[in-house]
Parts: C-alpha cells; structure tokens; sequence
C-alpha cells in the first residue's frame, strides 16, 4: 500500500505537533501553579506573557507542519510519487489530529485569558489587556511592544 510509504507525511507532523503540545501543557501548568489565577505584579505579568507566548509558539508550529506537509504532498503529486487520494488521506488525518490538539489545549490556555488582576498599579492591568490583545492577534512574542 502506497499510504504506508509515505507515512512522514502525516506521522511526522503529527508527532512534532504532539511534542510542541506536551512542552505547552507542562509549562502552562507550572504558570497557572506559581500565579494561582491572579497577576499580582509585573513578574507575574511576565510569566502571563511568556505563557501566551507558548500558546502562540505551538500554534506557530502547527501551522509550520501543515504547510510543510501540504508542500511536500503537493510536491509528490506533482512528481506522480503519490496518489491523490493517499495525499488526501494523510491531509484528512494531520486535519483531524491538528483539530484534536488544538481542542485538548484550549482548557489550558483559557485561565491566562481571564486572569484576575490585584494590583495597585493601573499599568499593569492596562499591559495585561494589551498581552491578550496581541495574543488575539496571532503575535508569538508578547510583551511591551505593540
């Protein structure tokens, strides 16, 4: 079978994707322990960015090991190495497997989204909003700059 000659196109992705999820999970679960949900000063809002950025970051690869794969499903077509439904195959699978990564990671993300915030100091509410803004916008390095 010819799906099964060309595994890398989807088990490769997948596997990365995979490890890029598990880097996520154990460094937002270290954050989310240290802050207890609540952003008490500017270290804490460093860690708050650093953990978006991680978010971003995995995100970031995932769309990397998508593309690639596409390029090089394409490529293969494009040479008659592959079959279109075996191309297709592995692009529904890496779909699905993105889709499923992607869902298990949004519990995870979702506490640094809605921080609460006891501080004194209105700056540091006012960078908060703007770390989630840029994370809404895709950036992958948070912090001061817009």
């Amino acid at each position: 079978m010819q799906f099964f000659k060309r595994w890398y196109l989807s088990c490769v992705p997948i596997l990365i994707i995979g490890v890029a999820r598990l880097f996520q999970f154990f460094r937002l679960k270290g954050i989310d322990r240290l802050l207890e949900g609540v952003i008490r000063n500017s270290r804490d809002l460093a860690y708050v960015a650093n953990a978006l950025g991680v978010c971003s970051m995995c995100v970031a690869i995932m769309t990397i090991c998508v593309v690639g794969s596409l390029i090089v499903a394409a490529f293969l077509l494009l040479k008659k190495r592959i079959h279109f439904l075996t191309a297709l195959s592995h692009m529904v699978i890496l779909g699905i497997a993105t889709i499923f990564a992607s869902t298990m990671a949004r519990p995870f993300e979702k506490p640094f989204l809605e921080m609460a915030i006891k501080s004194g100091d209105q700056k540091i509410e006012i960078e908060y909003k703007s770390y989630i803004e840029q994370y809404g916008r895709g950036k992958i390095l948070i912090g001061d700059s817009n």
